[in-house]
């Protein structure tokens, strides 16, 4: 019984981790309004821990972040991405390289009026959900942990304009 239970969830754990075929393209995508683009790259051809870049107009560099990790085993892996329907808000989640957390999600999600990075998490809590759904203007929904330690979610929608005002964020 205890080989059957630790084989299910071996199984588990490789069905549901990244392969690291996964975020080897390098994506762009161009605002709805046309006037910024974000790349998505891999940190290098060995490694497909990712970054993202924002660039303005012209190409200059408006802002990067990086996801990776010395080893390649500890970063995270960008799995979708997308601009909300005005073209003020990056939207995308990740996945842990090296089979940490296997499953869990975070959405992040960039700020064109503050030029900053957020971590939705750090607003309503621990995601369960394996990806998120975006309506227009800016509403990102997502399943939140029900209770802690539970993987049981429970669906919301997150206005992301409304929470950076409530200023809910670390």
């Amino acid at each position: 019984m205890r080989i059957s239970l630790l084989r299910i969830m071996l199984i588990t754990c490789f069905i549901t981790m990244p392969s690291r075929a996964q975020g080897q393209q390098v994506q762009t995508h161009l605002s709805p309004d046309r006037t910024l683009r974000v790349k998505t790259t891999p940190v290098s051809k060995a490694c497909p821990e990712g970054r993202i870049t924002i660039l303005k107009p012209n190409g200059a560099l408006l802002f990067r972040q990086s996801f990776s990790s010395s080893d390649c085993e500890h970063g995270s892996i960008i799995v979708r991405a997308e601009w909300t329907t005005d073209s003020q808000f990056f939207v995308f989640n990740v996945a842990s390289t090296g089979g940490h957390q296997p499953g869990h999600r975070p959405v992040f999600f960039y700020s064109r009026r503050e030029n900053k990075l957020y971590r939705l998490e750090n607003f309503i809590g621990y995601i369960v959900a394996q990806d998120f759904t975006l309506e227009a203007p800016h509403i990102v929904g997502t399943e939140k942990q029900k209770s802690v330690g539970e993987s049981e979610g429970i669906a919301i929608k997150i206005n992301l304009r409304r929470i950076l005002r409530q200023g809910y964020a670390d």
